[in-house]
C-alpha cells in the first residue's frame, strides 16, 4: 500500500474516505481508484467538490473520471474537459441574471 507523501496527497486520500465512507483514511492506498473502491458518478461530483474546496482550486467530474486515483487527483491541474466548457448563466423570469 502507498501512502502519501504530500499533503495534497493526504487531504485527496481524507476526500475519498469522507465520500466513500470509508472509516479509517489511511487504510488507502494513494493508488487506489475511486471506482475500484465503490464510487459512482454521484460520489464523482461530490469527491470533485469536496476536492476543489480542500485543496483550493478546481477539480472537475471530468478530472476524476479522468484521473481516478488519489495521487492523480492530488496534483490534477483542472485541465478536465469540463473546464473548456462555457459558464453557466442562471436565468431569472427567463431571462439572463445581471
Amino acid at each position: 500500500m502507498a501512502a502519501p507523501r504530500t499533503a495534497a496527497e493526504s487531504v485527496a486520500r481524507d476526500a475519498f474516505a469522507a465520500v466513500l465512507g470509508v472509516g479509517d483514511a489511511a487504510a488507502l492506498s494513494v493508488e487506489a481508484s475511486f471506482f475500484e473502491l465503490g464510487g459512482n458518478s454521484l460520489r464523482a461530483v461530490a469527491l470533485a467538490r469536496r476536492l476543489s474546496d480542500a485543496l483550493g482550486r478546481a477539480v472537475s467530474v471530468a478530472d476524476v473520471l479522468g484521473r481516478p486515483t488519489i495521487i492523480a487527483l492530488a496534483h490534477a491541474d483542472g485541465d478536465g474537459a469540463a473546464e473548456s466548457l462555457p459558464p453557466l448563466v442562471r436565468l431569472v423570469d427567463g431571462a439572463p441574471e445581471r
